[in-house]
């Protein structure tokens, strides 16, 4: 079931493995988020396409409102 375009809310992930993937798979099939892609560190994922989502810039540089954090490795996680 899809919602109403005005429900529909974009949703950046943060985090391109496996948990990433699985995340924004499950946000796409809630039917109300419209997933804008992948945020990562690594320069050399920036633009690489996966599942049909782009992988962007740094996560850090993606203006919205809200995102997900899907990093399953939990060194990566902490601050640094």
């Amino acid at each position: 079931m899809t919602k109403d375009k005005a429900e529909v809310k974009s949703l950046p992930i943060i985090g391109i493995g496996g948990h990433g993937r699985i995340v924004a798979d499950t946000a796409a099939m809630a039917g109300n988020f419209q997933v804008r892609g992948f945020g990562d560190d690594d320069p050399k994922k920036h633009g690489l396409i996966i599942d049909n989502l782009a992988v962007l810039d740094s996560w850090r540089n993606v203006d919205v409102e809200q995102f997900v954090v899907a990093i399953g490795n939990n060194e990566t996680r902490r601050p640094k």
